[in-house]
Formats: C-alpha cells, sequence, structure tokens
C-alpha cells in the first residue's frame, strides 16, 4: 500500500440505505468526494488550478448494513505530471472487514488557460505528505 493521505469515520445514516436494505451505492461516491475536499480543501480555497475527476472505478466487496460506520482511508497511488490516482478502502468500524476498494484519478486543470496543467508544487507537497 502507498502512503496513507487520509483516514475519516462516516456514520451510516437510515437514508443512505437502499429498498434492500444495505447502504446504496451512489453513496460510496459522495463519501469519497468528502474525504477528498477534507484534504485537499485549503489548496482549493488558495489555487486557481482545479481538481477534476478524471475516472473512478469501484469494486464492491461486502455490503454494509445499519448501523454501522465506514473507515474511509485515502491512499496516493500514483503520480504523473498532471494527474494523480487515490485509492480508497471502505472498512466496517464493527470488524475491520473491507467492503469495498476504488480508484480515482484526478486531473489538475487550469480553468484560465482552459486545459490541463501540471500538478502544482504546493499539490505535490500534499501528495507527499506521509501521516
Amino acid at each position: 500500500m502507498n502512503n496513507l493521505l487520509n483516514k475519516i469515520v462516516i456514520d451510516i445514516k437510515w437514508t443512505d440505505l437502499d429498498a434492500y436494505n444495505h447502504l446504496n451505492n451512489s453513496k460510496f461516491f459522495d463519501f469519497m468526494t468528502e474525504a477528498r475536499a477534507k484534504y485537499f480543501w485549503e489548496f482549493a480555497l488558495e489555487s486557481p488550478i482545479q481538481l477534476i475527476l478524471h475516472e473512478c472505478n469501484i469494486l464492491f466487496k461486502k455490503q454494509y448494513r445499519y448501523p454501522n460506520s465506514i473507515i474511509l482511508e485515502q491512499y496516493i497511488e500514483n503520480k504523473e505530471a498532471a494527474s494523480f490516482e487515490l485509492k480508497y478502502i471502505f472498512k466496517s468500524s464493527i470488524n475491520d472487514d473491507i467492503h469495498a476498494e476504488a480508484k480515482v484519478k484526478m486531473v489538475t486543470f487550469d480553468a484560465e488557460k482552459n486545459r490541463v496543467c501540471r500538478i502544482p508544487k504546493e499539490l505535490l507537497s500534499l501528495l507527499e505528505m506521509k501521516n
């Protein structure tokens, strides 16, 4: 496993469940967005460079049931000149089982120039931090 960037705990709410009484698959995307926002918030506020979601893949392994909390770990997997990959591990707070794994590719985008750009040094330093 590569460098752990962030770990958050999310309580599953009753309204997060689907008709089959387990966590709705769409919530996994919401939770990954929340983890990214918490980690990259300061950068996003101070930089004109945007972080654009380019690709996302999720492997669902085991359903979550209510009540439960999700332990969501966010890792940096890969860095290229203008993009990076994040890996997400969804665990249960009850028994530490892995319920899902996801990979996300993010691209750095200069909105003023309307094109992809190199990862700025401020962002590179965030991606190289170890927790």
